[in-house]
This record gives C-alpha cells, sequence and structure tokens, in this order.
C-alpha cells in the first residue's frame, strides 16, 4: 500500500491566454499596471478612462480596445457593456482616491461623488457586466484602508471602508464571482468570495500576527477532486496525487490532516464523500487540502426554510438535541432538519433552563 510524498507540477503557461480583461479607469495608477500585467500574462484587453489623450497613449502601448467616457455615467456604462461584441473573463472596477475632509469644510456634491464612485458604480457594474462575464470570470472591485484608522475627515472614508466588503460579499452570492482588493501602504487585503458562497477567504498584507507559513490543515471544499487539481496543475501549482485515508489508521509519517498521518494513494476505493483528498502549498508555506464533498452529513441547517418562532422555540430544540439518547434524534423530531450539535457532559445539560 502506498502513500503520497510527492507533488506534480507542470510548466507554467500564461494565466490570462485567450481571456479578455476589461479595466475600467486603465490609463492611471493601479487599473494601468494591473493591465499591464495581465497582457503579460497573455491576456486581450478593453480599458475605459474619462482622459481620452491618455487613454489613447495607454491603448497603443498596451495594443487594447479602448473606450473613453465617465463610468459614473450610468447610462454610457451600460451602453459599454451592451456593446461589447463578445463576452469577457474578467472586469476590474478602479475609482479616484477617495474624499477626505473635516465635517466642518465637507462638501456634500463632493461625497456624492465619492460615494457613487466607491460604491453605486461597483454596483452598477455588477448588475450590467455579470451577463457579459464568461463561467468562471470574475468582477474585481477596489477598495482602500485609509478609513481603518480614526482620524479628523475620515468620517465619509471610514464608511465606504466598512460597506464594501460586505457589499462585495453579498454581491458574491450571484453566479458571477465578486472579489475585493483593498490597497494601502503597509496593509493590503484581497477577499475572494467563491461564487454563491457565503464565505470568503482573505488574504493580505498585515492581516494577521501570524508568521507567513504558519497555517496549516486549511481546507477548500470541492465537488469534483479530479477537476480541481487538474485546474490548479494547469495554474502551475505543485499539488499532490489525490490520496484517502487508511481505514482508521491514523499513525505515520505523513503530513497530517483530518484522517491521520496516513495517506493512501488514490481516490477513496468506495468514492465516499469526505475521503477523498490533495495538498498543496501557497507561495507562503501555507498548507492547504481540497477535500471532495459530493453529499453532506446530516446536520445542516438551511437559512431559508428554517426558522424559530421565539427563543423558547430555539431553547426547546437545544433541549431536545441535549438530552435525546444519542444528540440527535430530538433535532430530526422537530422537523426534518438535523441539527448536529456535539453532546457534552451531563453537567452542562443541567445549565438549560
Amino acid at each position: 500500500m502506498s502513500t503520497v510524498t510527492t507533488a506534480a507540477c507542470v510548466q507554467r503557461q500564461p494565466e490570462l491566454l485567450g481571456q479578455t480583461v476589461v479595466v475600467i479607469g486603465g490609463s492611471t495608477g493601479i487599473g494601468l499596471e494591473t493591465a499591464r500585467r495581465a497582457r503579460a500574462e497573455g491576456a486581450d484587453l478593453i480599458l475605459t478612462a474619462r482622459d481620452p489623450d491618455r487613454l489613447h497613449r495607454v491603448g497603443l502601448e498596451l495594443g487594447a480596445g479602448i473606450t473613453a467616457f465617465d463610468a459614473t455615467d450610468f447610462v454610457r456604462l451600460g451602453r459599454f457593456f451592451g456593446e461589447l461584441p463578445k463576452p469577457v473573463d474578467h472586469v476590474l472596477v478602479t475609482g479616484p482616491g477617495p474624499y477626505y475632509a473635516p465635517l466642518a469644510e465637507f462638501d456634500f456634491k463632493a461625497a456624492r461623488r465619492d460615494l457613487e464612485a466607491h460604491i453605486l458604480l461597483p454596483l452598477q457594474v455588477a448588475r450590467v457586466a455579470a451577463s457579459k462575464v464568461r463561467p468562471g470570470g470574475a468582477l474585481l472591485f477596489m477598495g482602500g484602508t485609509g478609513g481603518r484608522r480614526t482620524a479628523p475627515g475620515f468620517a465619509l472614508i471610514s464608511a465606504l471602508t466598512a460597506a464594501l466588503p460586505a457589499m462585495t460579499k453579498n454581491l458574491a452570492l450571484a453566479p458571477v464571482r465578486v472579489n475585493l482588493i483593498a490597497a494601502g501602504d503597509d496593509f493590503r487585503v484581497i477577499q475572494f468570495t467563491p461564487p454563491g458562497s457565503g464565505c470568503s477567504v482573505i488574504f493580505g498584507k498585515n492581516v494577521t500576527a501570524s508568521t507567513p507559513g504558519s497555517a496549516q490543515g486549511l481546507y477548500l471544499i470541492v465537488s469534483d477532486i479530479e477537476g480541481a487539481r487538474n485546474e490548479l496543475l494547469g495554474r502551475g501549482v505543485e499539488i499532490t496525487e489525490v490520496f484517502h485515508d487508511d481505514a482508521g489508521v491514523y499513525a505515520g509519517t505523513d503530513q497530517p490532516y483530518l484522517f491521520g498521518r496516513r495517506r493512501v494513494s488514490g481516490r477513496d476505493p468506495e468514492h465516499r464523500s469526505y475521503r477523498s483528498f490533495a495538498s498543496f502549498s501557497d507561495p507562503d508555506g501555507n498548507g492547504w487540502l481540497l477535500q471532495e464533498i459530493t453529499t453532506r452529513l446530516p446536520g445542516r441547517i438551511d437559512p431559508a426554510s428554517t426558522s424559530f418562532a421565539s427563543a423558547s422555540d430555539l431553547a426547546r430544540l437545544v433541549r431536545r438535541v441535549y438530552g435525546g439518547g444519542t444528540g440527535w434524534d430530538g433535532a430530526a423530531e422537530m422537523n426534518d432538519h438535523d441539527a448536529i450539535i456535539p453532546r457534552r457532559p451531563r453537567e452542562a445539560d443541567r445549565t438549560i433552563k
């Protein structure tokens, strides 16, 4: 019986070869540098900006398609996406720098323009561009970090800084992937939210005090382990072969994971959910595992169809779960949704009045 100890890799290909990237605000700053990097990775570019002369020069430099207009003219924005000749793969939305002003000098017209550029513009792009993005593509919004600290003149930018992550997370419930980058001198964060997911993965600089590479055993759930592994291989990621556990044998010398330190090569022979894995490390050395789940175990309460009329109803459910013979019967008896709540010592049961 063999174990998995090596990682496979393939020669790296340009990551965006054959893809089309749209950059709103692509003639300067982060938008321009992103466009240059995307072009270097093989992407076809479509750039927009307000300044037609500067946009023209950038278009010549990068061999990009260009359209000059003010992106906060939402009628014109809708027409731009409506006139795209074919679907695109990624849309990056950048904007002007944030508006700072002490309350006594606050210009509400400038504040409205800032609100349009940093909140309403991403919302408009999500509405008019989502149908133009191919499956697997993404909308990418730019945020900032200045509003994370308290200072005179930060009232508006603090509100926008707090609003953007929440807005992005909710927009990501749509079929298209929506991500947020918050850039700053000593702080940078990418909030990555898979399509349809209620959870995000955050990467960044100075977002944690942990040493880079110290996070191990981070799980990414997939429905097709081989397909996900092949996609990572195609992007140049070194990843192990697919492996499964050794039927309850937890001792061993392999890198630890959910089922111990014994990795057996190949998918789970019975193709059981939760039992097939592949692992890789990110550039910082943090350890990630793909875990294949095709059928979830009982115990997930669907928030769309489960509700409690009162606190007493919820308390009654908890009493049944804790007081039942197996720990699960009470929840199944209450309705069709199983509530998996671990059993605790009997002393804890007595604290529920």
